[in-house]
């Protein structure tokens, strides 16, 4: 048996065509890329072709021909889908906590800035009171030393008064003794003679209806007609003065007999309107509209138990005798003979005052109080909503110390998210640090999540997943025409069974939807895969075979084949891709020809010939062009001839790539090692135009991303 391998590619040798040793070399020129301008981020390879082996065997002297051939079916259809990407919900949770702690101190007997309002009667009856209250203010404003202090002063006056023609007698007054003044201020040399004048020319022409609690109400809120309060500062000690015979005037009830207005035994009256009651002043002077208790009553008046010093006195100022008992204060009798040491009296209180009340920031949690009053804990204290009032306090005291919880969030073991999640995306963090899933449980009916431990007070809970209907089940392959084999289905290149296909609607259905951005293969063969048709040997002399058959390699069945011209045609039903198939024909003719037609035209011209003959120069001197094979030897020498040869089963312009072309990247194609231009992406597909492969063609795929 000699051996001789013909190709029609390479370097002839005396009719004989030899292979290269540098083709192979020549093969991989070209593949480099500039590495600085881009990054490879992948790399495929794919054949050009299909190639297939084909062996017929002749032996003339018999008649007989054996034919090796592989049944073949089209490359499989190819539908891709991908799966929706669903966006990662984040949501945050804060838990509770038994309230956050405040801590602050307060002094408790100091006085920095002082901002005095001066109410004085300037009624027919006040001229004398009036001048020993302007001599005694010198020996006041001394004892106030070094308190930044400011003096105002308005009177009782109303409105219904005809002298009072410049305002209202709630406005500050000035030197003119007129409406329309300024505050005195620390550090006016001229102050006191400032008071001294105010005062004298204000007079003693005013209305006997006496309106010092309503006047100073109206001051106060910014009500008065004309002039404004913003003299006053916010963070103040705030003290009312109030100068008066009289009690501040409210209609009385009237005697229905004598028609004579009825004294009342306390200063109460239903008739008496807004600001003209002692509590709505009070509002305005004690927390929370001032804070801590930073405001102080002081009165020159007299009381029940004083002896009527002015004929025209006509009741006790109960009403201003109940202010001082509702802010604090006090009053001194308007019956002495100077009120030097009760003005020094007020200075000296005005410029330290012990304060009782204390505007909190917050509303305490009342067992959460604690109280130290220059670093002892006491109790004498209660807690009024906001207020801290202390119940037991000294001028010598100096510093209270406050703290407490306030403003309580309720502590929860559970948290609900928005939507339904996907448990296998599920991850809960408490304060940064992720719980193992055994740690939490899910209720889908309520879409909370429990855990095992609660969370710490104030803790950060991040809760993050994605929504468990956010996938498709569900891919609608269109109008396909498959042969009646099963589909294959792969999910990111692995094959799955967990699908049904359904035939009607051309449709496949998950048990469990694939993961997120998955990339789903469906591969089918056509109703039209498969070759039925193969091109059989045709003997030399034209004749046809008296008898053919087919049997399976494999099984050594026999299948049905029958021939229409010089081609044999198979069943569908017995096509499968690579079966391999022997064919056996036999011939009338016993001629030993020099010539032979094989079926197909060989790859490229290539020819494996071996021959059982004698002498060996019949395979020696062998031509091979296209499908046609001839010796140059004696006929009778040739007792068996065996060809193998490879032909092209399939040449693929499409090659698909493993995913889409990431963002910012590209590609690069080389087609047998030498980059090429021609060529289109789109989605996984990459296409290569036929001109410009040949089936044995080795398509590499280059994905690249640029280097900025």
């Amino acid at each position: 048996m000699t051996l001789l391998q013909l190709r029609a590619a390479g370097v002839l040798i005396g009719g004989l065509v030899l292979l290269s040793c540098n083709q192979r070399e020549a093969q991989f020129a070209g593949n480099s890329i500039d590495a600085k301008a881009a990054i490879v981020l992948s790399e495929q390879v794919f054949g050009a072709g299909v190639i297939g082996d084909h062996e017929v065997t002749y032996k003339p002297a018999f008649g007989t021909v054996r034919e090796s051939l592989a049944l073949r079916q089209k490359s499989p259809e190819l539908i891709k889908f991908r799966q929706d990407s669903r966006a990662t919900k984040t949501e945050f949770f804060t838990q509770g906590h038994p309230g956050s702690v405040t801590i602050k101190d307060y002094p408790i007997t100091s006085t920095e800035e002082l901002d005095l309002l001066v109410v004085v009667d300037n009624s027919s009856s006040m001229a004398a009171v009036q001048a020993m209250l302007a001599e005694g203010m010198r020996d006041f404003i001394d004892q106030l030393g070094d308190v930044d202090w400011r003096i105002g002063i308005i009177t009782s006056d109303n409105p219904s008064n005809p002298v009072l023609t410049h305002g209202d007698g709630c406005q500050l007054y000035g030197t003119d003794g007129l409406p329309g003044g300024q505050p005195l201020v620390k550090g006016d040399p001229d102050a006191s003679s400032k008071f001294l004048n105010t005062i004298l020319n204000i007079g003693a022409r005013g209305s006997d209806y006496e309106e010092s609690i309503l006047n100073t109400y109206k001051h106060l809120t910014g009500t008065c007609a004309y002039g404004s309060n913003q003299w006053m500062r916010p963070n103040a000690m705030l003290g009312v003065l109030f100068v008066t015979d009289e009690d501040s005037y409210c209609p009385e009830p009237v005697d229905p007999i004598t028609g004579i207005p009825t004294r009342p035994k306390d200063s109460t009256s239903e008739l008496c309107a807004v600001g003209q009651r002692p509590q709505d002043l009070a509002s305005l002077l004690l927390p929370p509209r001032r804070e801590a208790s930073s405001s102080k009553v002081y009165a020159l008046t007299w009381s029940p138990s004083d002896v009527q010093c002015y004929s025209n006195a006509q009741r006790p100022a109960n009403r201003i005798l109940e202010l001082i008992g509702l802010v604090g204060g006090f009053g001194g009798s308007i019956c002495q003979s100077n009120y030097r040491d009760t003005l020094r009296a007020i200075a000296t209180d005005a410029a330290r005052t012990v304060r009782r009340h204390f505007q909190l920031p917050h509303v305490p949690i009342p067992d959460s109080v604690v109280v130290t009053i220059d670093g002892m804990a006491t109790s004498d204290y209660r807690i009024e909503g906001s207020v801290l009032i202390l119940t037991n306090v000294s001028p010598t005291q100096t510093n209270l110390h406050i703290s407490y919880r306030h403003d309580p969030v309720p502590i929860f073991n559970s948290v609900q998210v928005a939507a339904t999640p996907d448990l296998a995306t599920l991850s809960v963090e408490v304060n940064g640090q992720p719980l193992d899933p055994n740690q939490f449980s899910f209720n889908p009916g309520t879409r909370e999540i429990s855990f095992v431990e609660t969370p710490p007070s104030y803790a950060h809970i991040v809760v993050s997943y994605k929504a468990g209907d956010g996938l498709s089940r569900r891919f609608q392959l269109g109008n396909i025409a498959k042969d009646d084999g099963p589909l294959t289905v792969t999910v990111d290149g692995v094959e799955t069974q967990d699908f049904v296909y359904d035939e009607t609607n051309q449709s496949i259905e998950f048990a469990v939807p694939p993961g997120d951005d998955r990339e789903i293969t469906v591969s089918y063969r056509g109703i039209d895969s498969k070759q039925l048709l193969y091109k059989g040997f045709v003997h030399p002399s034209g004749a046809q075979p008296r008898s053919f058959k087919a049997i399976d390699d494999v099984t050594g069945a026999a299948l049905t084949v029958t021939r229409e011209a010089d081609n044999l045609v198979f069943l569908a039903g017995d096509v499968v891709d690579g079966r391999k198939v022997t064919i056996d024909y036999s011939y009338a003719d016993r001629s030993t020809p020099l010539s032979y037609r094989l079926p197909d035209a060989p790859l490229a011209g290539e020819v494996e010939v071996s021959a059982d003959s004698s002498p060996d120069q019949c395979v020696e001197n062998v031509d091979v062009s296209q499908d046609m094979i001839s010796f140059h030897c004696n006929a009778d020498d040739l007792r068996s001839i065996t060809f193998k040869y490879k032909v092209v089963e399939e040449h693929s312009s499409v090659f698909a790539l493993a995913s889409p072309l990431p963002p910012n990247a590209f590609a690069q194609v080389f087609v047998d090692g030498v980059k090429t231009d021609k060529f289109s992406v789109t989605g996984t597909v990459v296409t290569v135009p036929l001109s410009e492969t040949k089936p044995t063609s080795t398509v590499r795929v280059l994905v690249l991303t640029r280097v900025y």
